[in-house]
């Protein structure tokens, strides 16, 4: 199954309701994608990295480093 029919398969179960936030990420990713300047914001990063176990135990301690790559200090 391609990705488009995945995403269709998966906008057809969701509430009509739900589809509104869905068109509404849709045209915040295009617009991100047209800005070649786009840099996350430290939320978005975060919230990437929560979806993931593989959070270093030094996150709070070098923030600067994980988000913008200085050197840890």
């Amino acid at each position: 199954m391609t990705t488009i029919e995945k995403i269709t398969q998966q906008l057809e179960q969701m509430p009509q309701g739900m589809l509104l936030e869905v068109e509404q990420a849709i045209v915040r990713i295009k617009n991100r994608t047209l800005d070649t300047t786009y840099r996350p914001s430290l939320l978005e990063d975060l919230a990437a990295l929560s979806e993931s176990d593989d959070l270093p135990s030094d996150l709070a301690l070098h923030l600067d480093h994980y988000h913008y790559g200085t050197p840890k200090k």
